[in-house]
């Protein structure tokens, strides 16, 4: 039994690295499929990233943050700190709502924007913020 699950694991992480998040859509059906524990478990609020190559395909998924059951801190430094470690061209954000409501509150889309311009400086842009929940996953690009 465990052979087959390590087996599941590893062909997961090749499928995951061979995708290409290149559209909102193709962020959040990764989102929906690699953070599916977050979003059916995740009480706490956490915030990850998912860094990515040139070609925008996963290079490693990192949890910068657990929160409160309603609000975590985020920090530039922690956020791109493990971006830059992986050499990453760009990142994709994510984070869950234990609440079920994937609506972005005004501190995600601070939160987005602070990040946004972090990654400007320092040459790494912010592909997209990914809010997760039991109801749907909400890209923030999309609905600003």
């Amino acid at each position: 039994m465990a052979g087959i699950e390590l087996g599941k694991r590893v062909a997961e992480v090749k499928a995951n690295y061979a995708e290409r998040l290149t559209s909102t859509a193709a962020s959040v059906a990764f989102c929906k499929s690699h953070f599916a524990r977050l979003i059916a478990e995740g009480l706490p609020e956490e915030f990850h990233i998912v860094t990515l190559d040139t070609k925008h395909r996963m290079i490693n998924s990192h949890r910068i943050t657990v929160g409160t059951l309603d609000a975590s801190l985020v920090h530039p430094r922690e956020v791109f700190r493990p971006a830059i470690k992986d050499a990453s061209s760009c990142i994709l954000l994510a984070h869950n709502h234990p609440s079920g409501d994937p609506t972005p509150s005004r501190e995600d889309h601070q939160v987005t924007k602070k990040l946004t311009e972090a990654g400007n400086i320092v040459g790494i842009n912010v592909l997209d913020h990914i809010i997760l929940a039991r109801e749907d996953c909400v890209s923030i690009r999309e609905i600003t």
